[in-house]
Formats: C-alpha cells, structure tokens, sequence
C-alpha cells in the first residue's frame, strides 16, 4: 500500500505530540511520509520540523494546503479554531484527521460531516482511545458475550494538574466535560455498542480560582444512561495531584472488564517513616500506542476509500452528550440527549 503523505496544522503541546508520533511512525512503518508542519506562530514549525528532521515547515495554514505533495492533514489547532481549519483543508480536496471534538457547535459539525461526504473525503476524529491495544481486547471480549450483557459503565478522567485558566475557557475548548470527558462518553458509546441517551451532571468545588472566573469547573461527575438500559457515571478532575488518573470498568451479567490502572510505578519504598509508592507524572506517551493505531486506520481509510475510525457524526453525538451534561447542571435536572440534537 503506497504510503500516505502526510502533513501537520498546529505545533502546540498536543500537535508535538502528534508530530513525534509520526516522525516515529515513519521511520518505522510503511504507513505514512510526515512531510510538513505548519503553525501561525512565527518559528513554531520551523523550530519542530528541524528538531523532528521533517523537510517542510509552513508559517501559515494557507501555505501547507497548496502544497500538492500534501494527501492528507491532521488538525491540532486549538478546539475552537478547528470548524475553519477543516473547512480549508476539505475545501483544498485533503483527507482531514482531526482532534477531538471535531466542533463545539452541533450544526457546524454537522456542516463538516457533509462537507466530507460530498468531497468523497476521509474525514476521522481524534478518539484515540478505541485504538488502545486494551480497549481493542476488552470491547473484543465484551463483543463475544464474555461478561454477559452491558450493565454498569464507570470512568474517570483525571489530569494531574489543572491547565492555564485561558485553555479552560469553554468557549474556546469546550471545558472540563467536553475536552475532558468527550473521550469518556465516545468509549462508553463505542464499548457498550449504544447510544447515551439521558444524562445528569453534578458540579464539583471549583479548587482552581482562575479555573472558574472563565466560567468552567475543575470537578463535576456525569450519571449516563444508555438506549437499552445500562447507566453508567464518569467523573472528571483537574486536581489528582500525583498523575494522570484515566480508567473505566465495565460491569455486565457475566463478569467485569477493567481498563487501566493507577500510575503508580513497580517499586515501594519503605523506611522507618512509612512506605510511599512513586506515581508516574502526567504524561501523553502512554497513548502513543493508540496514536499509532489511530493514523494507520486513517491511512487505510484513504488508500481504501472506507471509513474505518470514528467520524464527523461520532463527534456529533459525543459532543451533545457533553452539552446536554452542562445543560444539566444549569437546570438542575436530568437531560435527554434528544433535547440537545432536536
């Protein structure tokens, strides 16, 4: 399979990320070429490209999108900018794989979606979690019925430390439920085979004061209830303190699946004032993995013509179960899903 020619918007903290990732993967794997990098910021690609040994750096999105090597673009910009991104790099007839969530505006997810399908487009969002080898090997055991039927689904998604109050603004990531907890309810949808169909939400003490003068919270908990009849509860936090915390069980009839552990290292350490086990600080590299799932789907998605990875359309429900949980917590009430589609 001809290898995908690959180019990258946005260099910030998660676009580097993503840039290693694929300076790794093509030095490995036959699935892509990184060919480019571009960034707004003046010398931010260029700086990356020539610490990633990448043969192009872009100062301007407008630039990377003429350039006819490019096939196809992932989009790192922040959340708020991603609707416009998008739309030039459909519009210039490249396959987009995006960061999550593809929106914040369900209409305008909509709009992109269409826009994909129209062009004859690959258009592949960021929940990078269903490429995880484990969730793979545990939906895999759910799909043949070893714990019996779905019951109870239970997450949590806990960073170390809270962000700079400006990223948690909600209108420009969505806040803590949505940037968070998107990831949450896309694996809830795609592990239970099932839409989340009601939701209650609970605001947590704000820890950060920064945090909620931009109007965001930095703890809340989501009760979720699904179309056949499992519930489940996610809580989020910015405040775990000794690592980054993301884990999910199932419960069914027959038995239960667990994701995930506490990142804690292998090594207690005991002396004469008590014992205390070293946590793995907050760190993205435990997804590289599924990273690397996540682009190579992407890459046979393109050589195919078939969409493999979750789409505009995934983004669009994961995101109203996220406005339904804030609309929650403005109403004090349990929401319908329904009642944010329309």
């Amino acid at each position: 399979m001809k290898r995908l020619q690959l180019g990258l918007i946005g260099g910030g903290r998660m676009g580097a990320v993503h840039a290693g990732v694929f300076a790794e993967l093509a030095k490995a794997e036959d699935a892509i070429d990184f060919v480019a990098i571009a960034d707004n910021a003046p010398g931010v690609a260029a700086d990356l490209a020539k610490q990633l040994g990448v043969g192009k750096a872009y100062g301007s999105i407008d630039e990377i999108l003429e350039d006819s090597e490019i096939e196809a673009v992932f989009v790192a910009t922040p959340t708020f900018t991603h609707y416009e991104v998008v739309k030039k790099v459909l519009g210039k007839g490249k396959h987009c794989l995006c960061e999550k969530p593809l929106t914040l505006d369900l209409e305008e997810s909509r709009e992109l979606t269409q826009l994909a399908v129209d062009l004859n487009l690959i258009l592949q969002i960021g929940f990078m979690r269903r490429f995880d080898p484990d969730v793979i090997s545990a939906k895999e055991s759910i799909d043949r019925g070893e714990i019996g039927t779905p019951l109870i689904y239970k997450a949590c998604h806990r960073d170390q430390s809270p962000p700079p109050p400006g990223f948690c603004d909600p209108k420009k990531s969505g806040g803590i439920i949505i940037d968070n907890n998107i990831h949450e309810f896309d694996a809830g949808r795609f592990i239970f085979n099932d839409e989340i169909v009601e939701v209650f939400a609970q605001p947590g003490i704000v820890v950060d004061s920064g945090i909620g003068k931009v109007g965001d919270l930095d703890n809340a908990t989501v009760q979720v209830r699904f179309k056949n009849g499992g519930i489940g509860q996610i809580d989020s936090s910015r405040n775990s303190c000794f690592g980054e915390d993301i884990r999910f069980e199932l419960l069914g009839s027959a038995g239960t699946v667990f994701w995930g552990q506490l990142p804690m290292r292998g090594v207690t350490i005991a002396t004469a004032n008590g014992a205390k086990t070293p946590t793995y600080l907050e760190t993205p590299t435990r997804f590289v993995p599924a990273f690397h799932g996540q682009i190579k789907t992407f890459a046979k998605s393109v050589r195919t013509g078939k969409q493999f990875g979750p789409d505009g359309e995934d983004s669009r429900q994961a995101l109203a179960i996220g406005l339904a949980a804030y609309r929650s917590i403005e109403l004090g009430r349990a929401v319908r899903v329904s009642e944010i589609l329309g």
